[in-house]
């Protein structure tokens, strides 16, 4: 390791960007710094059975038969609104 040199020279360029004058740990690229995330088919399937789900309770739950309209709450497991009875 003796021949890696931490220091910047004129030449060198960021290992993430690719454009000179800084470190890979100072990199500021937005293209750079991103990450692409790929849903699986799991994640698919749970977001098929939670809208199958959101149905049956909507369903179930019914119109309030004071304001005759849809209510809902805030679910804490996933932060969505669901159907209320």
């Amino acid at each position: 390791m003796s021949s890696y040199d931490t220091s910047l020279s004129a030449d060198s360029n960021c290992h993430k960007c690719g454009k000179p004058g800084h470190k890979a740990k100072n990199c500021t690229d937005a293209k750079a710094n991103s990450v692409n995330v790929k849903s699986s088919n799991k994640d698919i399937k749970r977001n098929d059975k939670s809208k199958d789900e959101k149905k049956t309770a909507k369903e179930a739950a019914g119109k309030c038969p004071l304001c005759k309209e849809q209510n809902t709450y805030l679910r804490l497991k996933d932060r969505e609104e669901w159907p209320s009875d």
